[in-house]
């Protein structure tokens, strides 16, 4: 029969649920290892397998890794829940599953990991905590309130009511629990992870601590129809209220229906963040709703942010659309990263350049990733010139056409620093790199350095490779006197601004990381 309407199996496919959409063939795609939302398709089909008590072999769904609470509170019957503990406990499998601790206490406890847990509840104790299996949670139960803190996060409704009612939970006296390293309100947390229900008997019982992030969170991080219910809810019962801070969190997740409904719906406050954080992220529609509808406006920080993530269309927009422009810091940032496209434009429209310092590091640090074109165009179109780490970095990182147009068209050359790291590689590009440094190492000066560096930290393998490469100084040396021995992390050449020495790594990119605020959120 299924076989005698191929044609339409698409269409009837597309309405089906998870699993049967899986044993068909229906999501081969998603499920590819390098598909972005493998891991969410595949609790999809696992949660239903649950839902529906599939009977099948669980070995014919597809292999997870983890999954969360709320996958696993979707199994109904005691037998799944058999069959799934022994999946994933069988060695035939690579499975893990979380692990979380409760602390048998209201009051707050400290972030730092010092205080002892109570019980230590796993992902898969969802299931007996949804179905309120008495027999499979008796060795918590003499732990009530721990257990009360993990029905409230993972909104078992029927457990918290039977703590409340046999066990003694006062739900008056909840106050904190803690979570991932913290103490949060319990009402918070109720809302952020859309537990309505659970929210109300919190509220009912009399456990009214509550702060602005239970309106953030649950805007965040629920559905619509859930998040309109917990919002309504909060504002009416607790006289809560969304924080600045929402829309520049909604921003930086690219969820524009979000930043719709903060905006025409619930009347939320904004500030400046919101679109910095939108350019942050790459959102030109975002960037042009918040243009459109917000008067808070944004800083520079808005297209110094766009330019470090090589989004060209936010730069654009900003320029053509906005007056706060940019710093320095926007092309400093856009060489360093190799996009030379956002370069181009910012050369070509702004005015506001980058500093002497902050080209030659953009220079050096395009050259140490091996973008050519970038590294041409500044020495082409910039004024700002580049340090001799320019040389050193791209000799370091094996880029010999970077290595040999700096040593043609630039003048600043490089140090012993290059050489020595050139001769510490022997595969790919870098014995050609070393010849090329040698080369142009007129005084053998640097040659010479490089030498006395390697006998200095005891490394015999780049002192070969100088010593064979013919450099100043080697030959003379008397190798039984030296005292060789495996390097180790503090042999390593760091930076040292009082001394003008540096590494061969970039050491800024994580602090420049965090003042374009990528990872904030």
């Amino acid at each position: 029969m299924w076989t005698s309407i191929a044609d339409v199996q698409p269409v009837i496919l597309a309405f089906a649920e998870p699993l049967t959409q899986y044993l068909n063939g229906a999501l081969d795609a998603e499920l590819d290892f390098r598909a972005a939302n493998r891991e969410a398709t595949v609790a999809r089909i696992w949660a239903d397998a649950f839902r529906n008590d599939w009977p099948g072999q669980l070995e014919r769904l597809p292999q997870w890794s983890c999954l969360d609470k709320a996958t696993y509170a979707c199994i109904r019957s005691k037998a799944m829940y058999s069959n799934v503990m022994a999946y994933a406990t069988s060695p035939n499998h690579w499975c893990i599953v979380g692990q979380h601790q409760y602390c048998n206490t209201n009051c707050a406890l400290p972030a730092h990991p010092s205080w002892t847990p109570d019980i230590e509840l796993s992902e898969a104790d969802a299931a007996p905590m949804e179905n309120l299996w008495l027999d499979v949670l008796a060795p918590f139960l003499e732990c009530p309130i721990a257990l009360a803190h993990a029905a409230i996060i993972g909104g078992h409704l029927q457990l918290l009511r039977y703590l409340i009612g046999e066990k003694s939970v006062v739900v008056a006296d909840f106050g904190y629990i803690h979570e991932y390293g913290c103490s949060r309100p319990a009402m918070d947390i109720a809302a952020e992870y859309g537990h309505l229900e659970v929210l109300k008997l919190l509220h009912d019982g009399g456990a009214l601590l509550c702060t602005t992030a239970a309106m953030d969170k649950a805007a965040l991080n629920g559905h619509f129809h859930v998040v309109q219910d917990i919002v309504r809810f909060l504002q009416k019962h607790c006289n809560a209220s969304f924080s600045p801070d929402v829309f520049e969190m909604a921003a930086a997740y690219n969820d524009l229906d979000l930043i719709q409904e903060l905006h025409y719906v619930w009347h939320a406050p904004c500030t400046t963040a919101a679109l910095d954080a939108a350019a942050a992220h790459s959102s030109v529609t975002i960037v042009d709703f918040l243009h459109r509808n917000r008067t808070e406006g944004c800083t520079a920080l808005a297209m110094d942010s766009a330019a470090f993530r090589g989004a060209l269309d936010v730069v654009r927009y900003l320029h053509e659309h906005r007056d706060e422009g940019c710093t320095t810091l926007a092309l400093d940032a856009a060489a360093r990263c190799g996009h030379l496209p956002v370069v181009q434009f910012l050369t070509e429209h702004r005015t506001e350049g980058g500093t002497v310092h902050a080209m030659d590091r953009a220079a050096h640090r395009a050259a140490h990733r091996g973008f050519d074109a970038v590294v041409r165009y500044l020495h082409e179109h910039r004024d700002e010139g580049c340090t001799t780490r320019a040389v050193d970095w791209a000799a370091a990182a094996g880029h010999l056409s970077i290595v040999r147009f700096l040593l043609e068209h630039r003048s600043e050359g490089g140090t012993y620093r290059g050489i020595y790291w050139a001769a510490a590689r022997r595969d790919r590009d870098y014995p050609a790199i070393l010849a090329l440094l040698l080369l142009h190492d007129t005084t053998k000066m640097h040659s010479a350095a490089a030498v006395e560096h390697a006998l200095r930290i005891g490394d015999r393998r780049t002192f070969n490779a100088l010593l064979a490469a013919g450099c100043n100084g080697a030959s003379d040396v008397n190798v039984d006197a030296i005292t060789w021995r495996l390097l180790s992390r503090a042999d390593a050449l760091y930076d040292d601004p009082t001394t003008g020495e540096y590494g061969n790594t970039d050491r800024d990119e994580h602090k420049e990381n965090f003042q374009f605020h990528i990872n904030r959120f």
